[in-house]
């Protein structure tokens, strides 16, 4: 069985799909930026018993090398590598922007725009779908705050969070259905095992189809919880494009952007005064 899951953003989503037809057995999303650490684990134990399976029976591990924060990307991948050498199988990266882009069923070119924090977008330009589902990526990914970019992206469907905080910026007109720009993620209170978005929950099923099928800027509008969903990786769509090949494999590595905070040192300074 092939495992995927995504922690690039606030978003912590996996599934479990067959390694060589996609086919998805068993997912869930959870959307809360602060809990990477706390709902990866059981996320993944979640979606192996819902599908019937235990990890000994993984072939391969999918998983989004971002853009992202530091923290939410540190969590996913070191998961994934662990895993990985633990059990002795490949773990494939994809870039999460990638993902989002496969997850439009526009015929046109689109552009994907996350959130970066710091008033900033990841972002990324992508060329119509090819007849094998493929996208190709024209430009990016890169980070930038949304006004600098807003040419680059203008007359183009944007696809993600950053098109929600930041439409303003971005030029982008209001989609029916899609949540305000100052509207609050839903904030489940357990880990993605029945409850909040959880596997279980009808809010996460009507959620997760919608991310995989959907254009990426509003969801159900009778689901609110689907409409947050909708703005961020899907690991169904991972998946999927990773056992059928319409995703791009890349080193299972981080992709930050940013240059880090901070800096190795430079050696003890003397503390004599001269």
């Amino acid at each position: 069985m092939l495992l995927a899951f995504d922690t690039s953003s606030a978003a912590v989503t996996v599934a479990i799909a067959d390694p060589v037809t996609g086919a998805v057995v068993a997912s869930s999303t959870t959307v809360d930026a602060l809990r990477h650490g706390e709902l990866l684990a059981p996320a993944i134990a979640a979606a192996l018993a819902e599908a019937g399976c235990t990890a000994r029976d993984l072939t391969r591990i999918a998983v989004g090398v971002g853009p992202g924060p530091f923290t939410g990307l540190r969590v996913g991948l070191v998961t994934a590598r662990t895993m990985a050498d633990v059990l002795g199988i490949e773990v494939a990266g994809v870039c999460s922007l990638d993902i989002l882009a496969h997850q439009s069923e526009l015929a046109s070119p689109v552009a994907v725009a996350t959130d970066a924090r710091r008033k900033e977008i990841y972002w990324a330009l992508y060329d119509g779908p090819a007849p094998n589902g493929t996208r190709r990526r024209l430009e990016g990914p890169a980070v930038d705050k949304p006004a600098n970019v807003a040419h680059v992206l203008s007359g183009l469907p944007v696809i993600g969070r950053g098109a929600v905080l930041y439409a303003d910026a971005l030029g982008i007109p209001a989609s029916a259905g899609a949540p305000p720009a100052n509207a609050q993620a839903p904030n489940p209170t357990t880990p993605a095992t029945g409850e909040g978005l959880g596997a279980s929950s009808p809010s996460a099923q009507s959620g997760a189809a919608a991310s995989a099928t959907g254009d990426g800027l509003a969801g159900d509008s009778s689901s609110p919880s689907a409409q947050f969903v909708v703005e961020y990786p899907s690991a169904e769509v991972l998946a999927r494009g990773v056992a059928l090949g319409t995703l791009e494999i890349v080193a299972p590595d981080p992709l930050y952007l940013r240059r880090p905070d901070v800096t190795m040192s430079g050696g003890p300074k003397s503390v004599l005064t001269k």
